[in-house]
């Protein structure tokens, strides 16, 4: 056996199964499937985006003022929804977003 090699882990042994850092089987089945569900919501709010993003730009050549403070928080809210999807599926936050939770702030988390 190398020193590199990691030592052989019993899976017959139900102590080594329950170590703090390890996530049950039912929870990690759990968010694999969220994580479907919210990978198939990011692709339509990036979309979504795409087309706000688009729009803004246009009526900003067009008009040559500011955007509506309206679209801005309207873009702010999707940016924080996407960023607190972003870290669930990354296993940055364990918390799954909206509809599971509360919709997002109007500041997204870094």
């Amino acid at each position: 056996m190398n020193a590199n090699t990691p030592p052989f882990q019993d899976f017959s042994d139900p102590q080594a199964a329950h170590k703090p850092n390890q996530l049950a089987r039912t929870d990690l089945g759990l968010r694999v499937l969220y994580c479907f569900v919210f990978a198939f919501i990011l692709n339509i709010l990036a979309g979504a985006l795409t087309i706000l993003v688009v729009f803004q730009l246009i009526a900003a050549l067009v008009t040559r003022d500011a955007p509506h403070p309206r679209l801005k928080q309207f873009g702010q809210l999707m940016l924080s929804y996407f960023t607190l999807i972003v870290r669930y599926v990354t296993f940055n936050d364990d918390q799954p977003p909206f509809p599971f939770a509360d919709f997002p702030e109007n500041t997204p988390q870094a």
